[in-house]
């Protein structure tokens, strides 16, 4: 099947999902994979970091781009190889892996112009491609995509897209705190340092950009927790789909999903 036909899957009313790591970013998808009328990429495509943009998140920092070249495919072949390593059972859907060469296969084949949105809509084409033949059956109008740094560029995809939606989900920063610290606790004792920045920088975006009340929807964890069905009717509003009972039942690409809790809790 061409990716050309699916390249403007990003041109009506793309819905990005931001937030800092365990704060609910996952869940969200999750909740949302459900709809009949969206297409949630089920891993994060982490598409400025891989294309050599410098990442001042502090969770993902990254500022050797200098020395990397810019929507090079070698460099994300190399990207998405070091992405399918990594990872623990608390991260971003552990265990799913990208088809790198079905991926190089829509890279190639598809239209790519100059410009940052088409290098971003022909990147997004391959992930797509790279999920395998049951996404692309699935023929939905409209992409959910989440990379938790992605919220420092809210300024571009802004400019690319100005019909898109932008929900940043926030959580009680204690609890992020303790969730994250658990989480790299598993490569050693961690430092601390790095995690409150992340959660402040999150929790900063939210509040500056919670102005664009008809774009940025600003959302807090505890909230989709206590009162599911109400948040996800305002949310359902919000990126104007209608409101689907299953919208209340967390999947990854249609298949039930019981949360990456630190915690080892299941939804």
């Amino acid at each position: 099947m061409s990716p050309g036909l699916y390249m403007n899957l990003l041109s009506e009313q793309p819905i990005f999902l931001f937030g800092c790591h365990k704060s609910g970013t996952s869940l969200l998808r999750a909740l949302l994979d459900g709809h009949p009328d969206v297409l949630c990429i089920p891993k994060e495509a982490h598409f400025f970091q891989a294309s050599g943009f410098a990442i001042g998140y502090p969770l993902r920092e990254d500022f050797e781009s200098e020395n990397k070249k810019i929507f090079s495919l070698d460099q994300y072949r190399l990207f998405l190889k070091k992405e399918n390593c990594e990872g623990s059972e608390f991260s971003d859907n552990p265990g799913f892996n990208y088809d790198i060469a079905a991926f190089e296969n829509f890279y190639e084949e598809s239209k790519i112009d100059s410009s940052l949105r088409g290098r971003f809509e022909a990147y997004m084409t391959a992930i797509i491609g790279s999920l395998g033949d049951s996404y692309w059956r699935r023929r939905k109008c409209r992409i959910v995509e989440k990379s938790v740094e992605n919220f420092e560029f809210f300024p571009l995809l802004n400019a690319m897209y100005p019909q898109a939606k932008f929900i940043h989900i926030v959580r009680n920063p204690y609890a992020t705190l303790c969730a994250i610290r658990k989480m790299k606790a598993e490569k050693g004792y961690p430092v601390i340092n790095k995690f409150t920045s992340a959660i402040k920088q999150s929790m900063t975006t939210a509040w500056n950009f919670s102005a664009l009340e008809d774009r940025y929807l600003v959302l807090r964890y505890e909230d989709l927790l206590l009162d599911p069905e109400s948040k996800m009717r305002e949310i359902s509003s919000f990126l104007n789909l209608s409101f689907d009972v299953k919208l209340l039942q967390p999947t990854i690409g249609g298949r039930s999903w019981a949360g990456n809790s630190v915690y080892k809790e299941k939804y």
